[in-house]
């Protein structure tokens, strides 16, 4: 047996005594310790909610995002919250078709009347899933539809559909890699737009935000995975930003050349209540709905499955 290095003993040894004393430390600091992110009264939302989206209205942020009563299935859940102080105004469960109710986006028309799109998934007990989208009107979904594109069928599973409106018209981007896919929709196919993916070197870029003007272009947040980890498990999110062209076939003409924020394994939580949330899963983070404020965007986003968050992000954050 080869005799161990007198340095890499030290060091292992260094190492050792350090996680010893202080833990496992994160790679990347909490999301609220990466950029600043807005007061939400957590305690107010059901337990452990998360994967936000939200949108301005009536004065408040309306937010919708998922939660687990008891078991592997989600539920989604409302909330209108104080845009200044973040207390949470109200709070109700949305009823809607399906076995567990995933990753909710919303998305406006220029009428005003506001849209969702969601998964329809049958996790745990099979690992298909369908999006489907609908409008909301008052505190409820009020009809349901699922596009009947790609392999949108229930047997297999489609997610990170993403859905904006333009000249009238009702878009989703399907996918973003290898090609860039942009449909538009009106309950039936009516033209693809193909055109190259964008790439970047933390993952494929998927689903995401509604596009929002800016600066000439459409801006989108999206997340990113990559199982290169040295920690269990070995997979991390990243969030970025992309510019689209504004018009059809809205190809993505700029990437982030870094995340905006990184996956944690820390978060808001305390240790007691990270170790009581059954679907905690850390180095998570998932964008979902934006809000353009003078000079900056409102982001929301879920942290570690377990958390929402409402992040300020500003031109400087882009990296772009």
């Amino acid at each position: 047996m080869t005799e161990e290095l007198p340095r890499l003993k030290h060091n292992r040894e260094l190492a050792a005594a350090y996680i010893s004393a202080q833990g496992n430390p994160p790679c990347w600091p909490k999301v609220s310790n990466q950029i600043e992110t807005m007061p939400l009264q957590r305690d107010k939302l059901y337990a452990n909610g998360y994967n936000p989206t939200i949108v301005e209205q009536d004065g408040s942020i309306f937010m919708c995002y998922r939660y687990h009563a008891g078991t592997l299935a989600s539920k989604l859940a409302a909330a209108r919250i104080h845009p200044d102080t973040g207390s949470v105004e109200s709070n109700w469960g949305v009823e809607a078709a399906g076995h567990s109710l995933e990753d909710p986006r919303f998305f406006k028309l220029s009428s005003g009347q506001l849209w969702m799109s969601w998964v329809e998934a049958y996790w745990p007990i099979k690992s298909q899933g369908s999006v489907r989208y609908g409008a909301f009107k008052g505190t409820a979904l009020a009809e349901s539809a699922r596009p009947e594109y790609g392999l949108n069928d229930g047997d297999h599973l489609e997610k990170n559909w993403v859905f904006f409106e333009h000249d009238g018209n009702i878009y989703f981007i399907y996918a973003s890699h290898p090609k860039q896919v942009v449909v538009r929709w009106s309950g039936k196919l009516e033209q693809e737009h193909v055109t190259p993916g964008p790439r970047w070197p933390y993952g494929e870029i998927k689903g995401g935000t509604p596009p929002v003007p800016y600066e000439g272009k459409l801006l989108r947040f999206f997340h990113s995975t990559l199982e290169t980890e040295w920690q269990p498990p070995k997979r991390a999110y990243y969030i970025g930003a992309c510019l689209m062209n504004p018009e059809p076939p809205f190809e993505t003409v700029s990437v982030s050349r870094k995340p905006v924020i990184y996956g944690s394994t820390d978060d808001d939580l305390t240790p007691e209540a990270r170790k009581a949330c059954p679907h905690y899963k850390p180095k998570v983070v998932f964008p979902g709905g934006i809000i353009q404020r003078n000079g900056y965007w409102l982001l929301s986003l879920g942290a570690n499955d377990c958390e929402c968050v409402i992040a300020k992000i500003t031109p400087e954050n882009l990296n772009l």
